[in-house]
């Protein structure tokens, strides 16, 4: 009886997928990779922090990058940007959604490590440990795939714990956005802005502090992190320059002050 129940719940697990969602499948990722790297090429762009991630990843060969969910639009670009000769995979969920993410970011190169606390948690975690340990860097939003937004999820400490490497806090924000109506306001960067991105100090999880003490020190340096990159966005226009990958330009929005 038992041998039944399982049976039939993991045949409709795997149930067929109809014509709409074979299309998502084959179109949506191209697409979606094509605009998030021409949006982010029509921006400015400055970098903050980046010499932790350095540092880190000079001591430690690998590192877990952490960012909130609503701020993952821009990690496929600025991976290829600042870490293209590291290999990159990811933790992403078996919906569809992520289905398409996770063809997305085989673009980057990227791999995909495929479940969340709702589905196949425990699978995943094992599979991105072993990943970390074999020296292949792992992003991972704390809060996603459903929330609550801002709110960091055991699995994030979970994972720093049996791997033993640091976590690296990043966020972005920009100066055009479109928020969309999720539940947590997912940003997406519109083209002719300005990107501020910022790496945060890395925390190196160990046994000094519970579990509950350590998810709230991550979520305190996301949301500090998080907030920078929202200040450094707002002052944009009050005459800060913008760098881009061949060096420094001006700011062209800037206005020049009267002489007194």
């Amino acid at each position: 009886m038992t041998t039944e129940t399982h049976t039939a719940e993991a045949f409709a697990a795997y149930r067929p997928i109809n014509n709409r969602e074979h299309a998502l499948r084959l179109l949506a990722p191209p697409l979606a990779y094509a605009f998030v790297q021409l949006t982010c090429r029509l921006q400015g762009k400055r970098v903050h922090g980046f010499e932790h991630a350095r540092r880190t990843l000079a001591e430690h060969g690998n590192a877990i990058f952490a960012f909130w969910h609503n701020r993952f639009f821009a990690t496929p670009f600025w991976w290829r940007w600042l870490l293209r000769a590291r290999p990159m995979s990811a933790m992403i969920s078996r919906s569809l959604d992520g289905e398409i993410l996770s063809r997305m970011i085989r673009f980057i190169p990227a791999e995909a490590v495929r479940g969340s606390e709702f589905d196949g948690g425990v699978a995943a975690l094992k599979a991105a440990t072993a990943k970390l340990r074999d020296g292949v860097n792992f992003c991972i939003t704390p809060d996603g795939p459903r929330g609550p937004k801002y709110k960091v999820k055991p699995g994030t400490v979970a994972l720093a714990r049996l791997s033993g490497k640091p976590i690296i806090p990043a966020a972005f924000d920009c100066t055009r956005k479109l928020l969309l109506n999720s539940w947590d306001s997912f940003v997406v960067p519109l083209p002719g802005g300005h990107i501020e991105l910022c790496f945060g100090e890395p925390i190196l999880v160990d046994r000094s502090r519970s579990p509950e003490e350590w998810s709230a020190l991550i979520e305190e340096r996301l949301i500090e992190v998080t907030r920078r990159a929202e200040t450094l966005a707002r002052a944009w226009r009050r005459g800060l320059p913008h760098v881009t990958r061949r060096g420094a330009l001006p700011n062209p929005h800037r206005r020049e002050r009267p002489a007194d």
